[in-house]
């Protein structure tokens, strides 16, 4: 299999953020770094949509595994 690779572009427009995904991997989940709950990744699902409560500087993390377990993971 494929080595997961965790691979996104995010735009911003005011408290509500754009991940564009652009990974390659069968599981795993996003971190807004706000506290939220882990979101699952997709890797059929295009963009992930997330607003924020207040304003701030965040990390935003993927974190994709293979069916190996293997993972790979990326801040932005």
């Amino acid at each position: 299999p494929s080595k997961p690779v965790a691979n996104f572009a995010v735009t911003a427009d005011g408290l509500s953020v754009t991940c564009q995904n652009r990974s390659v991997g069968d599981s795993g989940w996003w971190d807004f770094g706000d506290g939220s709950p882990l979101e699952p990744f997709e890797a059929d699902q295009p963009e992930v949509k997330h607003a924020y409560a207040k304003p701030g500087s965040y990390d935003v993390k993927l974190v994709v595994r293979n069916f190996l377990n293997e993972e790979n993971d990326r801040s932005v």
